[in-house]
Protein backbone atom coordinates (compact mmCIF):
# COMPACT_ATOMS: atom_id res chain seq x y z
CA UNK A 1 0.00 0.00 0.00
CA UNK A 2 2.35 2.76 -1.24
CA UNK A 3 -0.19 5.50 -0.49
CA UNK A 4 0.03 5.01 3.30
CA UNK A 5 2.69 6.53 5.53
CA UNK A 6 3.57 5.87 9.15
CA UNK A 7 3.44 9.00 11.31
CA UNK A 8 5.92 9.19 14.18
CA UNK A 9 5.97 11.64 17.07
CA UNK A 10 8.78 12.76 19.34
CA UNK A 11 8.58 13.12 23.12
CA UNK A 12 11.03 13.40 25.99
CA UNK A 13 10.56 9.72 26.87
CA UNK A 14 10.44 8.32 23.34
CA UNK A 15 12.68 10.00 20.74
CA UNK A 16 10.55 8.76 17.81
CA UNK A 17 7.58 6.42 18.08
CA UNK A 18 4.57 5.44 15.99
CA UNK A 19 1.53 7.60 16.64
CA UNK A 20 -0.72 7.64 13.56
CA UNK A 21 -1.02 6.95 9.86
CA UNK A 22 -1.74 9.20 6.88
CA UNK A 23 -2.50 8.97 3.18
CA UNK A 24 -0.43 10.68 0.48
CA UNK A 25 -2.42 13.26 -1.51
CA UNK A 26 0.46 14.86 -3.42
CA UNK A 27 4.23 14.92 -3.10
CA UNK A 28 3.90 17.58 -0.38
CA UNK A 29 0.48 17.02 1.23
CA UNK A 30 -1.03 14.24 3.34
CA UNK A 31 -4.49 13.65 4.78
CA UNK A 32 -4.82 12.22 8.27
CA UNK A 33 -6.82 12.48 11.49
CA UNK A 34 -6.96 15.91 13.12
CA UNK A 35 -6.29 14.49 16.59
CA UNK A 36 -2.90 13.32 15.28
CA UNK A 37 -1.83 16.77 14.11
CA UNK A 38 -2.84 19.49 16.55
CA UNK A 39 -1.89 22.87 15.14
CA UNK A 40 -1.96 21.77 11.50
CA UNK A 41 -4.74 22.58 9.01
CA UNK A 42 -7.60 20.84 10.78
CA UNK A 43 -11.15 20.93 9.48
CA UNK A 44 -12.99 23.95 11.00
CA UNK A 45 -15.71 21.67 12.42
CA UNK A 46 -13.23 19.41 14.20
CA UNK A 47 -14.14 18.96 17.86
CA UNK A 48 -17.78 19.91 17.47
CA UNK A 49 -20.69 17.59 18.14
CA UNK A 50 -19.40 14.56 20.05
CA UNK A 51 -15.86 15.91 20.19
CA UNK A 52 -14.47 13.85 17.31
CA UNK A 53 -16.63 15.11 14.43
CA UNK A 54 -14.70 16.20 11.32
CA UNK A 55 -11.58 14.49 12.66
CA UNK A 56 -9.60 15.21 9.52
CA UNK A 57 -6.48 17.22 8.76
CA UNK A 58 -4.39 18.26 5.76
CA UNK A 59 -0.67 18.11 6.50
CA UNK A 60 2.08 19.85 4.53
CA UNK A 61 5.52 18.24 4.50
CA UNK A 62 8.76 20.20 4.84
CA UNK A 63 10.16 18.54 1.72
CA UNK A 64 8.78 16.67 -1.27
CA UNK A 65 8.29 12.93 -1.47
CA UNK A 66 9.89 11.12 -4.37
CA UNK A 67 7.35 8.78 -5.91
CA UNK A 68 8.31 5.25 -6.90
CA UNK A 69 6.79 1.76 -6.61
CA UNK A 70 6.76 2.03 -2.79
CA UNK A 71 5.62 5.67 -2.41
CA UNK A 72 2.62 6.95 -4.37
CA UNK A 73 -0.40 9.22 -4.08
CA UNK A 74 -3.85 7.81 -3.39
CA UNK A 75 -6.98 8.61 -5.36
CA UNK A 76 -9.51 10.65 -3.41
CA UNK A 77 -13.21 9.94 -3.84
CA UNK A 78 -15.61 12.65 -5.09
CA UNK A 79 -17.50 14.81 -2.63
CA UNK A 80 -20.56 13.01 -1.17
CA UNK A 81 -19.57 9.65 -2.69
CA UNK A 82 -21.31 6.72 -0.97
CA UNK A 83 -19.85 3.23 -0.83
CA UNK A 84 -22.38 0.67 -2.10
CA UNK A 85 -23.63 -1.82 0.47
CA UNK A 86 -21.67 -5.08 0.72
CA UNK A 87 -18.80 -3.75 -1.40
CA UNK A 88 -15.57 -5.56 -0.42
CA UNK A 89 -12.94 -3.05 0.71
CA UNK A 90 -9.47 -3.18 2.23
CA UNK A 91 -8.84 -1.17 5.40
CA UNK A 92 -5.09 -0.74 5.74
CA UNK A 93 -3.05 0.94 8.45
CA UNK A 94 -1.62 0.37 11.90
CA UNK A 95 -3.39 -0.46 15.15
CA UNK A 96 -2.58 -0.86 18.81
CA UNK A 97 -1.20 -4.19 19.94
CA UNK A 98 -1.14 -5.74 23.39
CA UNK A 99 2.51 -6.60 24.23
CA UNK A 100 3.08 -10.33 24.62
CA UNK A 101 -0.61 -11.12 24.19
CA UNK A 102 -1.26 -12.21 20.64
CA UNK A 103 -4.04 -14.72 21.28
CA UNK A 104 -6.97 -14.47 23.67
CA UNK A 105 -9.16 -17.36 24.77
CA UNK A 106 -12.57 -17.57 26.40
CA UNK A 107 -12.92 -19.99 29.34
CA UNK A 108 -15.30 -22.84 28.56
CA UNK A 109 -17.26 -22.08 31.73
CA UNK A 110 -18.22 -18.61 30.46
CA UNK A 111 -19.96 -19.69 27.26
CA UNK A 112 -22.91 -21.89 26.45
CA UNK A 113 -21.97 -25.01 24.54
CA UNK A 114 -23.36 -24.82 21.00
CA UNK A 115 -25.81 -27.43 19.76
CA UNK A 116 -24.53 -30.07 17.34
CA UNK A 117 -24.30 -28.65 13.85
CA UNK A 118 -23.36 -29.88 10.41
CA UNK A 119 -20.90 -26.97 10.29
CA UNK A 120 -18.81 -28.64 13.02
CA UNK A 121 -16.04 -30.12 10.91
CA UNK A 122 -12.33 -30.88 11.27
CA UNK A 123 -10.50 -27.68 10.46
CA UNK A 124 -7.00 -27.26 9.01
CA UNK A 125 -6.12 -24.29 11.22
CA UNK A 126 -3.98 -23.71 14.28
CA UNK A 127 -3.44 -20.85 16.72
CA UNK A 128 -0.27 -19.33 18.13
CA UNK A 129 -0.68 -17.90 21.64
CA UNK A 130 1.56 -15.98 23.99
CA UNK A 131 3.71 -14.17 21.43
CA UNK A 132 3.57 -11.07 19.25
CA UNK A 133 5.65 -12.79 16.57
CA UNK A 134 3.41 -14.02 13.78
CA UNK A 135 5.77 -16.78 12.69
CA UNK A 136 7.54 -18.19 15.73
CA UNK A 137 7.48 -18.60 19.49
CA UNK A 138 4.58 -19.00 21.87
CA UNK A 139 2.26 -21.97 22.18
CA UNK A 140 0.96 -23.60 18.99
CA UNK A 141 -2.26 -25.64 19.22
CA UNK A 142 -4.38 -27.10 16.46
CA UNK A 143 -8.04 -26.29 15.91
CA UNK A 144 -10.25 -29.33 16.42
CA UNK A 145 -13.58 -27.99 15.18
CA UNK A 146 -15.64 -24.87 14.74
CA UNK A 147 -19.33 -23.98 14.86
CA UNK A 148 -20.47 -21.01 12.78
CA UNK A 149 -23.52 -18.98 13.77
CA UNK A 150 -26.58 -20.38 11.93
CA UNK A 151 -27.27 -16.97 10.33
CA UNK A 152 -23.76 -16.59 8.93
CA UNK A 153 -23.82 -15.83 5.21
CA UNK A 154 -27.53 -15.05 5.10
CA UNK A 155 -26.79 -11.50 3.96
CA UNK A 156 -23.18 -11.49 2.89
CA UNK A 157 -21.17 -11.16 6.11
CA UNK A 158 -23.96 -11.00 8.70
CA UNK A 159 -23.39 -13.06 11.86
CA UNK A 160 -19.71 -13.50 10.92
CA UNK A 161 -18.84 -15.25 14.17
CA UNK A 162 -17.61 -18.71 15.03
CA UNK A 163 -16.98 -20.73 18.19
CA UNK A 164 -13.67 -22.58 17.83
CA UNK A 165 -12.61 -25.63 19.84
CA UNK A 166 -8.89 -26.29 20.27
CA UNK A 167 -7.40 -29.76 20.12
CA UNK A 168 -5.90 -29.25 23.59
CA UNK A 169 -6.25 -26.76 26.42
CA UNK A 170 -4.32 -23.51 26.79
CA UNK A 171 -2.24 -22.90 29.90
CA UNK A 172 -2.99 -19.39 31.12
CA UNK A 173 -0.06 -17.19 32.14
CA UNK A 174 1.01 -13.55 31.98
CA UNK A 175 1.16 -13.86 28.18
CA UNK A 176 -1.99 -15.96 27.60
CA UNK A 177 -5.26 -14.99 29.22
CA UNK A 178 -9.00 -14.83 28.66
CA UNK A 179 -11.30 -11.91 27.98
CA UNK A 180 -14.78 -11.35 29.46
CA UNK A 181 -17.80 -11.61 27.17
CA UNK A 182 -20.26 -8.69 27.46
CA UNK A 183 -23.87 -9.56 28.34
CA UNK A 184 -26.40 -10.19 25.58
CA UNK A 185 -27.64 -6.86 24.19
CA UNK A 186 -24.85 -4.80 25.80
CA UNK A 187 -24.24 -1.44 24.10
CA UNK A 188 -21.06 0.61 24.44
CA UNK A 189 -21.84 4.06 25.92
CA UNK A 190 -21.53 7.01 23.55
CA UNK A 191 -18.15 8.77 23.52
CA UNK A 192 -16.45 6.01 25.48
CA UNK A 193 -12.72 6.87 25.36
CA UNK A 194 -11.28 3.59 24.11
CA UNK A 195 -8.52 5.10 21.99
CA UNK A 196 -7.68 4.76 18.33
CA UNK A 197 -7.53 1.29 16.74
CA UNK A 198 -7.98 -0.46 20.07
CA UNK A 199 -7.45 -4.20 19.75
CA UNK A 200 -10.67 -5.01 21.64
CA UNK A 201 -13.13 -2.55 20.08
CA UNK A 202 -14.55 -2.07 16.58
CA UNK A 203 -12.71 0.53 14.53
CA UNK A 204 -14.42 3.62 13.14
CA UNK A 205 -13.11 5.38 10.05
CA UNK A 206 -13.90 8.87 8.78
CA UNK A 207 -16.12 9.08 5.71
CA UNK A 208 -13.62 11.12 3.73
CA UNK A 209 -16.08 11.88 0.92
CA UNK A 210 -17.90 14.25 3.28
CA UNK A 211 -14.79 16.46 3.23
CA UNK A 212 -13.33 15.94 -0.25
CA UNK A 213 -13.87 19.52 -1.45
CA UNK A 214 -12.25 20.92 1.70
CA UNK A 215 -9.30 18.50 1.44
CA UNK A 216 -8.62 19.33 -2.21
CA UNK A 217 -8.87 23.08 -1.56
CA UNK A 218 -6.34 22.91 1.28
CA UNK A 219 -3.91 20.57 -0.46
CA UNK A 220 -3.42 22.81 -3.48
Amino acid sequence: YPGIVLVESQTLLYPWSHSCAANILTSTYLVSAAHCFDGMVNHPSYGSGNGMDADISVVQLVSRLTFDNTIAAVAIVPQAFELPDNLPVVLAGWGNQVPQLAMLAVPASSVVSPPPSSSTLPYNRRIRAGTTNRNSGGTVIGVNSRVNHPSYGSNGMDADISLVQLSSGLTFSNTINSIPIPPQGFQLPDNLPVGCADAFYPGVSTQVSSYTDWIVANAA
